[in-house]
Parts: structure tokens; sequence; C-alpha cells
């Protein structure tokens, strides 16, 4: 957070532009410390079979913030401009630093992470195919989410107020998405919701794919879209966190969340080439066939996770 903090008071004070893109490295770099870290602690404060709700409230935290956090920055930025929307994005950032001094209890030790464990993590099949299924997942949201806004615009014909709707009601329906795993997790595995969110996911994209052009048909599957997308989050961190053993817990959630933003970047790079060249139809087929190669990956990494004495692959 205060590494998050210090880039962003350094952005509000930039003198040019390479200033500027050094304070949203250093940004960027504190809020990937913070993610991993948010989900190992949040998962340790509490008894195990309270693990999968504890990770959905987290994220539940986060999708709470995203709804209500970019549009009343692009008022703030609107009305006194971007210098002092980052002036007080650094100022919560040193209130969240005090807070979490204060309130969050520094029970849970660390443990010595050496590069070696990193290959070795990486090297095991479950948990390569576990991580690849994270990747996989968000290639084909991002595939379709980064061009919601042409997609909108292009295929529905509708304005900036259509695409500002469309993004409100994935925001709602993702928070009641987490909302639901916080309480599904005590009932149901991971994989039993990865794989029902998956599923449906893959089938509100070909019903998308099939609909008319009347908006307000596209905001109800967009309900279902977000809904199944805030389930797959918590349910994969949580996954995550009972596959591996606690030496190599922070590891693999670091390593999801570096797979889960190879994927963003893979996922919008492909919409970015296929948009152009086949347009709306092709961007939701190539995010369809993500969706499946995720499905595909979670079933091997099931399969490596019953053969614990075979998991890693041989160098010999």
């Amino acid at each position: 957070m205060s590494v998050f903090g210090l880039g962003a008071f350094l952005f509000a004070l930039a003198p040019d532009y390479s200033v500027l893109v050094l304070a949203r490295i250093a940004m960027g770099l504190g809020a990937s410390l913070i993610g991993p870290v948010l989900v190992a602690l949040g998962s340790e404060l509490v008894k195990e079979k309270e693990r999968g709700s504890a990770i959905a409230m987290i994220l539940l935290g986060v999708s709470i913030a995203s709804m209500v956090g970019i549009p009343l920055a692009a008022w703030v930025a609107n009305l006194l401009g971007a210098r002092m929307l980052f002036t007080l994005v650094g100022a919560m950032s040193v209130l969240s630093v005090i807070n979490i001094m204060l309130s969050v209890p520094n029970s849970v030790a660390g443990a010595e992470i050496r590069l070696r464990q990193v290959g070795q993590v990486l090297t095991e099949r479950a948990s390569l195919t576990a991580f690849l299924v994270v990747f996989f997942i968000t290639s084909g949201v991002y595939d379709m989410y980064a061009f919601i806004s042409p997609i909108v615009r292009d295929t529905w014909h509708g304005d900036s107020g259509s695409v500002s709707v469309a993004l409100a009601v994935i925001g709602v329906a993702g928070i009641v998405g987490n909302l639901f795993v916080a309480r599904a997790a005590r009932v149901y595995s991971a994989e039993r919701l990865l794989t029902a969110g998956i599923a449906l996911l893959v089938a509100d994209m070909v019903v998308i794919t099939l609909l008319p052009g009347k908006l307000a048909l596209l905001y109800i599957a967009l309900v279902f879209w977000a809904f199944a997308t805030d389930l797959l989050w918590p349910s994969q961190q949580r996954r995550i966190v009972e596959m591996a053993d606690p030496q190599t817990r922070g590891i693999s959630l670091a390593l999801t969340s570096a797979f889960m933003f190879c994927g963003i970047g893979f996922g919008s790079a492909v919409a970015s080439w296929i948009y152009p060249l086949y347009g709306f139809y092709g961007v939701m087929v190539s995010a369809i066939l993500f969706l499946l190669l995720a499905l595909v990956s979670l079933w091997l990494s099931e399969r490596f996770r019953m053969q614990p004495f075979d998991s890693s692959f041989s160098v010999r």
C-alpha cells in the first residue's frame, strides 16, 4: 500500500510524461503486491471450512470498490482534475496503511521463499494446469470485456450512456455473484463452482452471440455473464489455497495472479487483432474457445491432483 500510495503522489506531482509513466509503474507494482497477500492472509485468519467464504468476501470488497471507485474517480477527475484525484488516492492509501497497522492481526507467519521452490510449483502438473485455468478464464473474459464499448455501439447501436448502463449492470451483478459464492463455498467444492461458472459463462456467451439487436436483452444477458464471472475468481483462489501446502501457498497465489494478468493481456490482445478483422462474432467465438480450454485445464488439473505420487514432470 505504501508503494502504491507513493506512486499516486508521484503521479500528482509529475512534471512530464516520463515521470507520469514511472508513477504508473510504481502504482502497478504496489497493486501487484497487494492481491496475493490479501487472499493468503484472509484464508489464514479463518478456519479451514471458512476459507472459501473469506476469499469470496475479500473479492466482494474488490468488486464493490471497483463499482463505486471507477465512476467516482471519473467524476472527481472531471471536477477537480487528474492531479487532485491522485492526491486523494495517495491520501486514501496512507489511511489504508494506518488502518492495516492498527486493525489487521499480525498472527500469520510468513514463509521463506526460494526461486527453486517457484520452479518446483510450476513443474507440478496439477499446479501448472490449475494456473492455466485462470489464464484461459481471464483470456476469455477479457477477450470480450476489453471490447464491450465498441460491441455495444457497433452491434447494438448504443451510445455512451448505453455503455455506462452495461458496465453498471456488470458491476452490480458481479457483487451478487460474490455474495452467492460466500454462501455456496460452505456447501460446494471449488471444482464444482468453477465447472458451473465456466459452463454458465459459455452458455451465456452463446446466447449473447445469437441475441437480436435489443439493448434490454443484452443487459439481461450481461447479468448472467457478470454473475458467472464473479463466481469464478473466488472459487479459483480457493482451489489454489486448498491445493497448495502451507510452505508454497504464497507462491501459488502469487503465480495465480501472474497467470491472471497474463491472461488479461493475452485475451485483450487477441480481441484487438480479431475485432477489426472478424468483428463481434469473431471476438465471441474466440472468447468461448478460451473458456472451453479453461474447462479442459480444470479437468486435467483435477486428474493430476488425484495422482499425488506422479504429479510433477520427470527430469529424466
